[in-house]
């Protein structure tokens, strides 16, 4: 994800944007210089994202898009979730020949079941500014379009694209990540444990991710009923008095054992018959031996 993203002024003074309301006009800013936008103007922007990042609805979300479509700022394709902002390279320029290269990469992932692929090509050789020293990089550009087998031309080698990052947890509304630390409060406040007073953006993203380990709040739920009855995670077998938390329960591995049932013991003892510290010392002092 980028930091912060370029706008150009025309948006303030062409007729079509000029005429949109305060919602479309953000939501528009916000898919030229938002977290998922890029160099070229054409991403993978699925909805969900977009309803998370700017707090709005799906709906609103998707009747923008449809206004920005309507008016030709933008195509939407609903099967693969990509967006393209059609005049992107018209206003941003490359300014340098290795941003160029840089851009022919991004184009070189975008998949041709994409609804605009072939006019996407089209329009951003007409756009660009592809020519440096004798370089005519527009050929690279057309090379850069892939097969349906998702392969290269070989007539010209180009630089393979960088690897995809591994995908981030599929989004949650903003009420469901609520619903689940306040599922989780409430345990904590039955059993002792400390409650979550934040929600830190890398809580939210941690937390995305074991709902989705968990399929959604109904295994979220079963968590923290196995927590609830572990005698171990509520801090009964501990002579440090440590317990369980929510950071406990966000990490992966912690998560992972937790379902699969390595923390499900009766109280009194940590594991099987294998005795505490303080446990051994009581029972030594019973029997004469200290």
């Amino acid at each position: 994800m980028r930091d912060y993203g370029k706008v150009s002024t025309a948006i303030f003074t062409d007729p079509k944007s000029v005429a949109w309301n305060d919602e479309i006009f953000r939501i528009a800013i916000y898919l030229l210089a938002g977290p998922h936008s890029n160099l070229i103007g054409c991403f993978r922007l699925p909805l969900g994202y977009a309803s998370e990042d700017l707090s709005k609805p799906i709906d609103a979300i998707s009747k923008a898009f449809e206004k920005l479509e309507k008016d030709g700022w933008i195509l939407f394709c609903q099967r693969t979730k990509w967006v393209w902002i059609r005049k992107y390279l018209l206003y941003n320029q490359f300014e340098s020949q290795n941003v160029a290269k840089a851009a022919i990469k991004a184009f070189g992932r975008i998949p041709p079941e994409v609804s605009f692929y072939e006019e996407c090509f089209s329009k951003t050789k007409s756009y660009g500014k592809w020519k440096w020293n004798r370089l005519d990089l527009s050929v690279r550009l057309t090379e850069a379009k892939r097969k349906p087998n998702g392969s290269h031309s070989d007539t010209l080698a180009i630089p393979e694209p960088e690897p995809e990052p591994e995908p981030e947890p599929k989004p949650e509304p903003a009420h469901i990540l609520k619903e689940a630390v306040s599922i989780y409060n409430e345990m904590a406040g039955r059993v002792g444990l400390s409650r979550v007073q934040k929600l830190t953006p890398t809580r939210q993203k941690h937390l995305r991710a074991r709902l989705e380990d968990c399929g959604g709040l109904d295994g979220w739920r079963t968590a923290c009923a196995k927590v609830e009855a572990s005698s171990f995670l509520r801090g009964e077998e501990s002579d440090r008095g440590w317990k369980a938390n929510f950071d406990f329960m966000m990490r992966q591995s912690r998560f992972t054992s937790l379902m699969e049932g390595q923390y499900d013991r009766p109280a009194g003892r940590r594991g099987s018959s294998k005795e505490s510290p303080s446990e051994r010392f009581e029972r030594m002092k019973r029997e004469g031996k200290l």
